[in-house]
């Protein structure tokens, strides 16, 4: 069932509210776009350990450096739309329907790889690193990383988009709310493990 389908409103109980607040839109568009920046930005140190990588062109490295680079280029050319949706969050569904066009085309971009990365594996204990027979351990923690600040993106973006429209109960706004709490709270700690990646020298 595609997600634009489901009805956010359906709730039975009588405790029910609209999910807006003009603060909490605010609050939410906020972390939208700094989650928005954060996705690029893993997104960027995946692509410097593929590209750290040496030069003899394994499959599953090219593969990869060709679906990072997609990624990167697909998130540029939808900034707009993004910045849009951060500030004029609204009910009208059709107009974020890039939002499940993109979120099903990342979708298989992670799959695969992590397919990839799993039936590749990294760098055995002795070897060296820049052989790009495998992948480097710091590319599988920046790619677990990666994929967790991309669905606390979506979370917090998919009920940005239909904010105005949703009757939801008293009990799920509260759990929308807390969640948005720890989200914030994991960008922090994301951000302590990006300043630990090592810099590669890419002469």
């Amino acid at each position: 069932m595609s997600r634009w389908s489901k009805d956010a409103g359906r709730v039975t109980s009588q405790n029910v509210r609209r999910l807006y607040t003009p603060e909490r839109a605010t609050e939410m568009g906020r972390l939208a776009w700094r989650l928005w920046g954060e996705v690029q930005t893993w997104l960027r140190v995946l692509e410097t350990e593929l590209e750290w990588l040496g030069g003899g062109g394994e499959a599953p490295v090219l593969e990869c450096r060709a679906r990072v680079r997609m990624m990167r280029g697909v998130m540029q050319r939808l900034g707009g739309d993004h910045r849009q949706l951060c500030a004029e969050a609204g009910d009208e569904l059709e107009a974020w329907r890039w939002l499940e066009e993109f979120d099903q085309a990342m979708e298989r971009w992670l799959k695969a790889l992590a397919k990839d990365l799993k039936e590749t594996g990294t760098t055995p204990e002795g070897a060296d690193p820049r052989d790009d027979t495998w992948f480097t351990p710091e590319y599988e923690q920046a790619l677990g990383l990666f994929k967790e600040a991309y669905r606390d993106w979506w979370f917090v973006a998919w009920t940005l988009a239909s904010i105005e429209a949703s009757q939801v109960s008293e009990r799920e706004i509260a759990r929308i709310d807390g969640r948005c709490k720890f989200t914030a709270t994991r960008v922090h700690a994301r951000r302590a493990a990006l300043k630990s990646m090592p810099e590669r020298d890419m002469s």
